[in-house]
């Protein structure tokens, strides 16, 4: 939904459109476009075409607020506008169909709008495809680089003629002497590049010979400033054109993973191996993303072994469940003599606060139901994240242990060990004592654990569900009830999933709850459960 004020002003426009016998200079539309055009609002932009490609005298201060509307959208926005460019359609404004423009008229209109280069390149999204050649024919007398983002939406075009028209337009703008504006253009030319419906190779060895000029530095400070997906697709395609320590550096200076990762993988195309030894055995031991530090210890085992067994401790001690699995798999391996489950107790041991959940869940990996007893006290520690490792393993270890553990961790402060706990009892569901549970929950004081109660109730056979459910809309705290009516939702939805026939005892125990709670549900869920029980 657009701004008040732009809708206002769009209104305006349209209710002061002049008549034939009103004179050029009374019409009363220019002050409100230049009002329309500092509200910066792109999503406007559609609204203004029919009046665009009118061909009286406002076009020119049409075209003049589209292109500053238009001129500071990122690739995504401008995508958004190439395709309501070609599917908008609006009769409020009364001039010129935008739909039924003639290619014939284009010429002309363009010479009109100039130098707004960014509405003909707007004008080049138009749904008829002689329309958009015509107008990227156009956008080629521009030299200034504004054309270049309208020109590689184009390149991409479905219509074969337009896409080569746009793609030999770009090659010549392709050179180190424009690389100021290709620079700038760059994530639109990345996002070009990433929709492979047209064979860009010629674009991309062009773009290589201006990116190439300065080691992509300003390559690079395009790219950082830009939105993640653009980034990551930049980085990609530098990786590409110009796999350089500079290039790689900045990658793994990135907050986002993704970019670390793709650099890890090039790290040993750039250096040494003993540099890149080393540089990849402290990322396995300090970057903070789990898939950068899996990548780098895969990658470390073929660099340098001596250097990966030297780690390896320190990836079996990892936080993330992944780096351990890859740790354990290449000791096994790789260094069999290593024993992984001596180091875990041993870690254990230590009670370093730093790894101890980690050797607690390690423990869990690979060790014995013997080991369960080990982390069982730990199931009180004061750290969260160390009661719910120890959990975990129990589950893993001792299972026929873990069912009355994890139903008294339902009620635990930490909202982690709480989920920990119900995952672990839905897994089991088939063991659980649902009746038990129903005559606890009024005794929990927590109101988040009884939704977590909730939940488990709704894994009970299919009429203990119900009836347990239906209780639940007596509670005190509107969220559980809330919480209630809506698993209710979902046991009507899923009802015909199990053909279980109900006891008369739930027959029962369901209208005597629909006597007294029914308000607490949707009208159909609630008609539904009474048309079972008549």
């Amino acid at each position: 939904m657009l701004p008040e004020l732009v809708a206002r002003l769009l209104a305006s426009i349209r209710r002061l459109r002049p008549n034939h016998a009103t004179p050029p200079q009374l019409d009363a539309r220019p002050p409100d476009l230049e009002s329309l055009a500092a509200t910066g609002e792109y999503r406007a932009v559609p609204d203004l075409l029919p009046l665009l490609v009118a061909g009286d005298a406002l076009s020119p201060a049409v075209a003049r607020t589209i292109s500053t509307l238009v001129s500071g959208v990122s690739p995504s926005q401008l995508n958004w506008l190439d395709a309501e460019a070609r599917r908008f359609y609006s009769v409020e404004f009364g001039v010129g169909n935008w739909f039924s423009l003639a290619p014939g008229v284009v010429p002309d209109l363009c010479r009109a709008i100039r130098p707004h280069w960014r509405a003909i390149g707007i004008l080049a999204s138009h749904p008829n495809g002689f329309v958009r050649q015509i107008a990227v024919r156009e956008l080629g007398r521009s030299t200034d680089g504004t054309e270049i983002p309208f020109l590689t939406l184009r390149a991409n075009d479905w219509v074969t003629e337009v896409a080569d028209t746009a793609g030999d337009l770009l090659a010549a703008r392709f050179v180190p002497a424009n690389r100021a504006a290709v620079v700038n253009a760059l994530p639109y030319i990345v996002r070009m590049l990433g929709h492979r419906r047209q064979d860009h190779h010629r674009l991309v060895d062009a773009l290589g010979a201006v990116l190439i000029s300065d080691d992509g530095r300003d390559a690079i400070a395009t790219i950082r400033t830009s939105d993640r997906a653009v980034a990551r697709a930049g980085y990609a395609l530098l990786f590409d054109l110009l796999p350089t320590h500079a290039v790689v550096e900045a990658a793994l200076a990135e907050p986002d993973p993704v970019a670390r990762r793709q650099a890890v993988r090039r790290l040993p195309a750039i250096g040494d191996p003993s540099t890149t030894a080393e540089r990849l055995a402290r990322l396995v031991s300090g970057d903070r993303a789990p898939s950068v530090r899996h990548e780098a210890l895969a990658l470390l085992e073929r660099c340098d072994a001596s250097r990966a067994r030297a780690v390896r401790p320190h990836a079996l001690l990892d936080r993330s469940a992944a780096v351990r699995g890859l740790a354990r798999f290449l000791a096994s391996r790789l260094d069999p003599s290593l024993d992984v489950r001596g180091l875990y107790l041993e870690a254990l041991e230590q009670g370093a606060a730093a790894t101890l959940p980690a050797a607690v869940l390690g423990l869990g990996e690979c060790g014995t139901k013997a080991d369960g007893d080990l982390v069982r006290p730990l199931l009180t520690a004061d750290l969260p994240r160390l009661r719910r490792a120890a959990l975990q393993t129990t589950a893993s270890l001792d299972p026929d242990r873990v069912l009355p553990l994890a139903t008294a961790a339902l009620e635990d402060s930490s909202s982690g060990m709480r989920s920990t706990a119900l995952r672990i009892l839905r897994r089991q569901a088939y063991r659980v004592d649902f009746a038990a549970l129903a005559r606890r929950m009024p005794s929990v004081v927590d109101s988040r654990a009884r939704k977590g109660f909730l939940m488990l109730f709704a894994e009970a056979p299919k009429w203990d569900a119900a009836v347990f459910l239906l209780t639940a809309l007596g509670d005190p705290d509107r969220g559980v009830r809330d919480h209630a009516s809506d698993l209710l939702d979902t046991w009507v939805a899923r009802f015909n999933r199990r053909h279980t026939a109900p006891t008369p005892a739930h027959l029962h125990e369901i209208r005597e709850s629909l006597d007294r709670h029914a308000s607490a549900l949707r009208g159909e869920t609630a008609g539904f459960l009474r048309s079972i029980i008549s």
